[in-house]
């Protein structure tokens, strides 16, 4: 079994809401992109990855993950073990490393769900080797920065990095 930490949410400053995709086209630096990092963009290659590492490692574990992604639940998977116990799984995929982003959304419902909440970031999604890292109740545990009006919360990799426990390769396959 592994160790359990969290990395979600720290200045709590913010609420959390929901994330609204933008066209970065037409944007202000300084102003409409945030100060910190560079514009993320959805990348369904790197998400497919991050997902089905994410339901190998439960399968793997003895339990039942199930994808709930586009149920409108604002968290990827609900996985459900042997004995009944449930896990909350946010899901998130880089394809190499480093910051990531959270939606309001996804924040209030990691907040409501305490520590049944999981958030696994998964990297180096287009490597040969996908790197997966989990956290406990990350709300309890990380320090997001608000970027755009509670819609964006920026978790930077040395806030998560050192909250949660990297699952070894083997696990996951």
């Amino acid at each position: 079994m592994v160790a359990q930490s969290l990395p979600v949410r720290a200045s709590r400053t913010q609420t959390g809401n929901p994330m609204v995709m933008k066209d970065y086209n037409n944007l202000t630096p300084g102003k409409d992109i945030p100060s910190k990092g560079t514009p993320m963009w959805r990348d369904d290659e790197v998400e497919a990855i991050a997902m089905d590492v994410a339901m190998r490692y439960e399968r793997s574990r003895g339990w039942t993950p199930t994808d709930v992604s586009s149920d409108g639940e604002h968290y990827g998977i609900r996985s459900v073990g042997p004995n009944g116990e449930k896990r909350f799984i946010e899901v998130k995929g880089r394809s190499q490393t480093g910051a990531i982003i959270l939606t309001g959304p996804e924040m209030d419902k990691l907040r409501q769900l305490g520590d049944r909440a999981w958030l696994y970031i998964i990297t180096h999604c287009k490597g040969e080797q996908p790197r997966l890292r989990i956290i406990q109740d990350p709300i309890s545990k990380l320090n997001p920065e608000m970027l755009y009006r509670q819609v964006q919360y920026f978790v930077e990799e040395s806030d998560w990095l050192d909250k949660g426990d990297e699952v070894h390769p083997i696990e996951i396959l």
